[in-house]
């Protein structure tokens, strides 16, 4: 356990998922209410979390990727990565939500970005053909549902600097993914190094804490994230609204999800 954060089960053992809806817990509020996302929802649809070395992004991201493929199984989410580092994601693989093998290359990343936009445009098509909007909808008729799938990216800056056509394929699946059931969850720990395009494509956004003040201000329109007392204390902020939640995430050991990881259903 580390210290400043919750622990996992505490947090999983206090709330229910819903039955609808993509929905994952990411800590407790100031009360100690449960703090959750619905990356169905288009005010939520994309995931960029911000902050400085050891602030805590890469736990928080493990542990939403560990609440979705404990309450949901392979059959209702899919997960992909992009891990520049090699050293984020190297438990994923192991579990049966994974979609292809961890993406660590430069070709390897154009590769599952190029598969993931296949997938996009195949699911517009039977968008199209159902006379629907969203994936969610088309599920609620189809015989044959589509799960979600969340794509991974750690450290969104080094996968993109410097390699315009990896960042216009992240920009397609921003702006077009969410509708397919597609989500973009990636870390940066530095939002002022980010195009202003990127980060407004994320239309949610949690700080840990940052070093300085302009990249609060980018991720949230508030300086609040710099001021922050450290690993597991964030603020999240959705389109649907400027007001800020405060939370502690939660932490969960790599080992943990795999003990009670969701099966098909």
């Amino acid at each position: 356990m580390i210290p400043e954060f919750i622990d996992a089960e505490a947090l999983w053992s206090r709330w229910t998922a819903p039955s609808a809806g993509l929905v994952v817990p990411l800590g407790l509020g100031p009360s100690g209410e449960v703090v959750d996302l619905d990356l169905s929802e288009p005010t939520a649809h994309h995931l960029l979390i911000g902050g400085s070395t050891g602030s805590g992004k890469s736990v928080l991201l493990n542990m939403v990727v560990a609440g979705l493929t404990r309450h949901y199984g392979a059959d209702r989410v899919q997960v992909a990565a992009i891990d520049p580092k090699a050293s984020a994601f190297d438990w994923l693989e192991a579990w049966p939500h994974c979609l292809a093998p961890v993406a660590v290359t430069m070709a390897a990343t154009e590769a599952l970005l190029d598969r993931v936009l296949h997938l996009m445009l195949h699911r517009h098509q039977l968008l199209q053909v159902a006379e629907v909007d969203s994936i969610q909808g088309f599920n609620a008729r189809a015989d044959q549902t589509q799960p979600s799938l969340v794509l991974l990216v750690d450290e969104i800056l080094d996968v993109s600097f410097d390699a315009e056509e990896i960042a216009e394929r992240l920009l397609l699946l921003l702006h077009h993914g969410g509708r397919a059931g597609i989500h973009v969850l990636a870390t940066t720990q530095r939002p002022t190094g980010l195009p202003a395009e990127m980060i407004e494509a994320f239309p949610a956004r949690i700080a840990m804490r940052t070093p300085v003040v302009d990249d609060s201000l980018l991720m949230l329109g508030s300086p609040g994230a710099a001021q922050l007392t450290g690993r597991g204390h964030a603020l999240l902020r959705t389109a649907e609204s400027d007001e800020l939640v405060t939370y502690r995430g939660a932490y969960v050991d790599e080992a943990l999800p795999l003990r009670g990881v969701a099966g098909p259903r």
